[in-house]
């Protein structure tokens, strides 16, 4: 007598047979475009992507294997809504690297300091992290300078919030356009210790300016084929 298990594995494979002429795909269609934004990255967002969340969730196992073929890992933290891949610890094998790293210039990384700070501050104190633009725009002008060049500021804040944004760590709020909540994301991207690292840069105690923030993204794993239609794509899949 076959198990519940099996027998959902064989209705599932069913359901995956066929999806174009040739294909001997073994996934359902939304588990596989939840493995393409895995591929993609930086992040799959539960909330923003609430269709193929479900989808990785009930192909999770399936969507593992998929990966750790790839020499990758899944991380899911399913009380934040948030998935991610890195590269797998694989020693003593020697594997090749396929997610790439894309480093955070100077206001870049005193931005995700800034929000790492303020999510923990929130959860220290229960409360959901929300904040809004203009109090960005006011603290990444602390290290921009007086006598900063107005135009290019506004450029560099807009290039910082984008980032921030593409790696999951900004959520817009509905309510507002300018208003965002930092997810729990940055947590697993900006280790304890990295914080402290940056602050000690910031705080003149780093020994060379610019190591720190090259170090940044040492947990930021991602191909950076960044795609103009991903909110698109969000809209689509839920």
């Amino acid at each position: 007598m076959n198990s519940p298990e099996s027998t959902d594995a064989a209705r599932n494979d069913e359901q995956a047979a066929g999806l174009w002429r040739g294909d001997a795909g073994g996934l359902k269609l939304d588990a596989r475009r939840a493995l393409v934004q895995l591929l993609k990255g930086p992040v799959l967002d539960g909330m923003r992507m609430p269709v193929i969340w479900k989808a990785l969730l009930e192909s999770e196992d399936l969507i593992r294997s998929r990966l750790n073929d790839l020499f990758l890992d899944l991380v899911i933290d399913r009380e934040q809504l948030f998935a991610f891949t890195r590269q797998a610890d694989t020693d003593p094998v020697k594997a090749p690297i396929l997610l790439k790293r894309k480093p955070l210039n100077y206001i870049e990384t005193y931005l995700f300091l800034f929000l790492r700070l303020r999510l923990s501050s929130a959860e220290g104190r229960g409360e959901r992290a929300v904040i809004g633009l203009d109090e960005i725009r006011e603290h990444l002008a602390d290290i921009a300078g007086r006598n900063r060049d107005a135009v290019g500021f506004e450029r560099h804040l807009a290039g910082a919030v984008t980032k921030a944004d593409h790696f999951g760590v900004l959520r817009r709020l509905k309510s507002g356009e300018d208003a965002f909540e930092i997810s729990p994301v940055l947590k697993m991207l900006m280790t304890a210790d990295l914080v402290e690292q940056v602050k000690g840069y910031y705080e003149g105690r780093a020994a060379k300016p610019g190591e720190v923030a090259a170090e940044i993204p040492a947990g930021i794993e991602n191909d950076e084929s960044e795609d103009e239609d991903d909110e698109d794509d969000a809209e689509d899949m839920e």
